[in-house]
């Protein structure tokens, strides 16, 4: 996006009822797969600071970033970026500044400075959770059904395991073919849905004066809480190993479940086996075809994850002796 300074000017005046200007300094905030822009602007020296957001029509969930933002804020009482303005007709977004600081930033912190950081965060994304589904009063993106996981499964297949695998393609395609991988979006999809925000990773936790807050999340739709929980807990980006992963998970069921932990952990397992395919898949395609190749260097992590999904889950044998390391090439 070319920010034209008087007209980003004349456009503050305009939707932030703005009078003075001394100068206007616009810095590009760069990150992410989603093809919108993003830009700080600043309009004194040491003055208020705002987000920027701009985006196209090329993609359908970005066109309800605002509703959702107001769901969010309003019913919900999640923490958001609060909307300042918004310009439909030029698709730019003024958003609060939320600063910097994301879970991922805090990620060399010791573990006593960085637990609470990540329960604050799972009974943030309960907030969501705790909706099951039903008629609410913006649209979402599709809900998770049997297809769509099965399009996870499909996205897994093409842009990861048919790329890197040393089998013969017959026999990878066979691997998607399968039954297994069939019931488990069968199994997924026949379960009640709740409001989850789909992209639930470290960098799409921002932590401003004290409190969690939650971006990113115009992919929100219906579907399993344990999706979103697989997400931030064995997010690639950041390690915080088995053992606490697990403690983070009896602290949501604890405070946030009814079913039994056998059951919970069970269902944590499938969702997190999905999750992690989709996101290989997503690393594959952002890295291979779309050019932005810091993607690619999350496949070691997130394929060590998904393994240990699969053996602590039992689940797709198939594919847990597809991913072994001598029959992949992971570069």
């Amino acid at each position: 996006m070319n920010l034209d300074q008087a007209e980003l000017a004349q456009h503050a005046r305009t939707f932030l009822t703005f009078d003075a200007f001394d100068t206007i300094q616009t810095i590009p905030i760069t990150g992410g797969g989603s093809g919108r822009t993003f830009h700080r602007v600043q309009f004194r020296p040491g003055g208020q600071t705002y987000v920027i957001m701009q985006y196209a029509h090329d993609r359908p969930d970005n066109k309800r970033f605002v509703p959702v933002t107001r769901y969010l804020d309003a019913e919900l009482h999640v923490a958001v970026p609060k909307l300042h303005a918004f310009d439909e007709e030029r698709c730019l977004v003024w958003l609060q500044d939320l600063g910097e600081i994301d879970l991922w930033s805090q990620r060399l912190q010791s573990w006593p400075l960085l637990e609470p950081l990540y329960q604050k965060t799972l009974d943030e994304v309960w907030k969501l959770h705790a909706v099951e589904e039903g008629d609410i009063p913006c649209e979402l993106e599709p809900a998770f059904t049997e297809g769509l996981y099965r399009w996870e499964q499909e996205y897994f297949y093409e842009h990861f395991l048919a790329h890197q695998s040393r089998l013969k393609p017959t026999q990878v395609e066979a691997l998607y073919e399968s039954k297994p991988w069939k019931e488990l979006a069968e199994e997924l999809a026949a379960l009640p849905r709740h409001l989850v925000h789909r992209d639930f990773q470290s960098r799409n936790i921002m932590i401003y004066d004290g409190a969690i807050h939650l971006i990113d999340y115009q992919g929100l739709r219906w579907g399993r809480p344990e999706y979103d929980l697989a997400s931030i807990l064995l997010d690639p980006y950041i390690s915080i190993g088995s053992e606490r992963r697990g403690d983070l998970l009896r602290y949501y069921h604890s405070l946030h479940r009814e079913d039994s932990w056998d059951d919970f952990k069970l269902l944590y397992w499938k969702c997190a086996a999905q999750r992690l395919m989709q996101a290989l898949g997503a690393y594959g395609n952002l890295g291979r075809n779309l050019g932005k190749t810091e993607f690619l260097e999350s496949i070691p992590i997130a394929l060590s994850r998904l393994r240990f999904v699969l053996k602590e889950g039992d689940l797709l044998p198939d594919l847990q002796e597809a991913l072994a390391e001598e029959k992949l090439t992971v570069n």
